[in-house]
């Protein structure tokens, strides 16, 4: 029996994410054609206002619709503290432990030799400019790993 193309697409789509192997990306793939199409289509629509309206903050690094993020803009943060995370979830997990009042920096992964990830892949020169523009203490929130 022959899969139609359109439906090895959606497969083939749905491995691009983390954790989602062959088998995972088929049933998801079953349920939204089969089950839930107006979910299906929500996932769409979605996904794709989010490919096209979000951005990097030009001065954060953090994903935003808006030049600057809410969060670089408001003016009950301390400026005066620099923060350096490796992903968006990290920042996200700092905010809602209520720790840090200060700015941030999402690095957007981290070095990486083995997968080829080097200095020049990442935003170190953004970073620079950053901490200069603010003349602040700098807080590396890198993950407890080599690459961290």
């Amino acid at each position: 029996m022959s899969t139609p193309s359109s439906l090895e697409d959606l497969i083939g789509a749905l491995r691009c994410l983390p954790g989602v192997g062959p088998k995972s990306a088929q049933r998801m793939a079953y349920h939204l054609l089969q089950r839930d199409k107006q979910g299906a289509m929500h996932l769409s629509r979605s996904l794709d206002h989010a490919v096209n309206t979000v951005k990097h903050c030009s001065k954060c690094n953090n994903f935003s619709e808006a030049e600057v993020c809410s969060m670089c803009s408001s003016s009950r943060r301390e400026t005066n503290l620099l923060c350096v995370v490796e992903m968006p979830a990290d920042l996200l997990m700092m905010e809602q432990a209520q720790c840090y009042r200060g700015m941030y920096f999402v690095l957007m992964g981290r070095l990486s030799p083995l997968d080829g990830v080097g200095a020049s892949e990442l935003p170190l020169a953004r970073l620079q400019r950053r901490a200069q523009e603010l003349s602040c203490e700098v807080i590396l929130a890198t993950n407890f790993t080599v690459e961290g």
